[in-house]
């Protein structure tokens, strides 16, 4: 298989197809730029299901704009909203919303760590380095008392993505159609012109609520 990016050749190798990891790891040509233009792979090709194409995707440390699908450089940090318009539109994983928080509790005192406003499939929520709860449906909040030390703590709120935005469908009027299968891809009936991306990311404020027994 031979790969392009615009022009220029990054990637010549014969023996991809017979290698069951298909993750092939390229370098992008220096010379290319930040807008290295159209991804090209020559290959022979014969409509059979044996030689069925599948989708390629490029993954990588970059961003992506939401609107022109440009690769660009990674944003260093997230602010709240959807990570979608942030340069991660067909992002799979998970983003780390960190703090530093000083708590010194009295006798009697427990905290609870409450998540605002999300978009996620889970919440993880981590203090100290330590797991402390997976919620997956509301009320996304635990008692973090156990996990906590006197003076300065470290509070992570682990948002995890799927791969809805990657495989699709995005060009369907449903953010969430009620059935996916083949035929939505091909379906013109339900189709819009625009990507119907479903949105990620914290969008309200995380808090944690001090209360006595």
């Amino acid at each position: 298989m031979l790969l392009y990016c615009g022009d220029a050749p990054v990637l010549r190798d014969t023996n991809w197809i017979r290698c069951r990891n298909s993750l092939l790891r390229i370098l992008r040509p220096q010379r290319a730029g930040a807008a290295c233009g159209c991804w090209q792979k020559p290959c022979e090709y014969r409509d059979a299901p044996e030689y069925e194409l599948e989708d390629c995707y490029l993954i990588g440390d970059f961003g992506v704009d939401r609107a022109t699908d440009a690769i660009g450089a990674e944003p260093k940090a997230l602010r709240p909203g959807d990570w979608c318009d942030q340069g991660y539109p067909y992002y799979t994983g998970s983003m780390y919303y960190g703090q530093e928080v000083d708590l010194r509790l009295r006798r009697g005192e427990r905290a609870i760590l409450k998540v605002g406003p999300q978009h996620s499939g889970c919440v993880a929520l981590h203090v100290n380095g330590k797991l402390a709860e997976v919620r997956a449906w509301p009320p996304y909040q635990t008692d973090i008392t156990r996990h906590l030390k006197p003076g300065c703590n470290h509070i992570e709120i682990e948002l995890c993505g799927s791969p809805r935005n990657l495989l699709g469908p995005n060009n369907v009027a449903e953010k969430r159609p009620e059935e996916t299968g083949p035929d939505t891809f091909v379906e013109t009936r339900r189709w819009v012109p625009e990507r119907n991306l479903v949105p990620y990311g914290l969008f309200g404020e995380a808090t944690i609520a001090i209360v006595r027994q």
